[in-house]
């Protein structure tokens, strides 16, 4: 249905919500192989900063990632994909079918951390409105993606 309306080819579909907020987003990625074909992005201010934050927070709830890029798309949307964040633990438990006790124990745990830097309005000269994360497991990869409120 999305190729017949947006005539686009979505290869993968993530998804999130805030309940509290009434919102959420689905990003959705028109690569072949999301691995293969990703570059670093258009630099954007604060770029190098919000990497540094998105990596510190990925050690804090598993590991590092082995690659992170972010895409600006608009002065209200910024899309941060990590590459290579699963411990060996959590790729067990998803070989054992737990892949949605996973997802549920990662994404409040992210999105706490995440909120626990506080100096994001700084760095990007906007507020975080909307954090939203959603995961490939087996892809070993994360997009998160933050809803801004630009300063003026």
């Amino acid at each position: 249905q999305i190729k017949g309306i947006t005539d686009l080819d979505i290869q993968h579909l993530y998804y999130d919500w805030n309940l509290d907020h009434h919102s959420g987003i689905f990003v959705g990625v028109c690569l072949d192989d999301l691995k293969a074909d990703l570059t670093e992005g258009d630099p954007y201010p604060g770029k190098q900063a919000i990497h540094d934050r998105i990596i510190k927070m990925s050690e804090i709830a598993q590991k590092g990632p082995e690659k992170i890029s972010s895409y600006k798309l608009s002065d209200r949307t910024l899309v941060i994909i990590r590459e290579g964040i699963l411990v060996a633990i959590e790729k067990q438990l998803i070989s054992l079918g737990f892949d949605d006790t996973l997802r549920i124990s990662k994404r409040p745990l992210e999105k706490g951390i995440l909120r626990q830097n506080d100096d994001y309005d700084e760095i990007l000269n906007a507020d975080i409105l909307d954090i939203f994360v959603d995961w490939d497991f087996e892809k070993d990869n994360s997009i998160i993606t933050l809803i801004l409120k630009p300063k003026n």
